[in-house]
């Protein structure tokens, strides 16, 4: 028996020894006692008599403030619930819902955008056309690993051999008299393998490339017209740019590339209205409008 008591003894010693303790209170260097400031019971004002004891006080009212917002919740719900069709409504007696003539999501918020420049590029008739028509790759025609005007941060940009977009018909019909997409695109071609440092001929690239829906091919064409384009003349290829990150989903990363495209071009109607378009997509409708205002100006 006695040798029991000694093993118990020696357990409780050995868990005596593992308790930890803390107190509020510790002795500086100077000798004084204050509080530990990370302490449960630390107060910020503890000369503050007065405020301690109105404690209950300021509980009370958080509790109370708590209800009010839960029956105001109740009762916006509540009212939520009893409001049917208000978007039927809405669009049967709105004054420019009435003028739209159809819902938002009715309407192509993806509308192709070029931002039109003086050079035009024609057809020669009397020249005889080859059978397979070659197409001008950016690419081939000159190496561009890194440019630091072509928004190389951008994920869209950087990774732009993944991007899928929707083809944009009959685009250049507006830098052309060529009616045909696969001779626009021969003599881009050729005009290409004259001069490989043009950002004119990028830019008319660029445009045979999303009109054939190829955005990565589109996108090597854009990023020379931006390496080449003279600081007033970057609108074209931002445009461009935008349009391809747009339609290819990537809308936040299109409304960096248009918001550049303004400051280059504040006064260019073309930049907003792409710009209001993209913020549409986004649902961000008080920029949208704000960038539609700003066409009409």
């Amino acid at each position: 028996r006695a040798c029991k008591l000694c093993c118990f003894g020696a357990v409780i010693y050995y868990y005596v020894g593992l308790v930890a303790c803390s107190t509020h209170w510790v002795v500086t260097e100077d000798g004084k006692i204050q509080p530990q400031m990370d302490s449960v019971y630390s107060l910020r004002r503890p000369y503050d008599l007065i405020g301690l004891l109105a404690q209950e006080e300021r509980a009370q009212m958080v509790e109370s403030l708590k209800k009010e917002l839960l029956q105001r919740k109740e009762e916006i719900d509540r009212c939520e619930d009893q409001a049917q069709d208000v978007e039927q409504r809405l669009y049967a007696a709105d004054h420019d819902c009435l003028i739209a003539a159809q819902p938002l999501a009715e309407f192509d918020l993806y509308v192709s955008t070029v931002v039109p420049f003086d050079h035009k590029i024609k057809s020669h008739s009397d020249e005889p056309l080859p059978e397979e028509l070659p197409q001008p790759n950016c690419s081939k025609v000159m190496d561009l690993n890194f440019s630091m005007h072509a928004f190389e941060h951008l994920a869209g940009v950087r990774e732009r051999h993944a991007l899928n977009m929707t083809p944009e018909a009959g685009l250049h019909r507006a830098v052309s008299t060529i009616e045909s997409t696969q001779e626009f695109g021969y003599q881009v071609y050729k005009a290409m393998a004259k001069n490989n440092s043009s950002w004119v001929i990028f830019n008319l690239a660029a445009y045979y490339w999303r009109e054939k829906g190829a955005a990565a091919e589109a996108m090597e064409c854009v990023r020379r017209a931006l390496h080449f384009s003279p600081r007033e003349h970057k609108d074209v290829a931002l445009i461009s740019l935008g349009n391809i990150l747009h339609r290819s989903h990537l809308s936040e990363e299109a409304a960096i590339v248009v918001h550049a495209a303004v400051d280059t071009a504040p006064d260019n109607a073309i930049c907003h209205f792409t710009l209001g378009n993209i913020y549409a997509v986004l649902a961000d409708y008080n920029k949208s409008v704000i960038c539609f205002e700003n066409t009409l100006k």
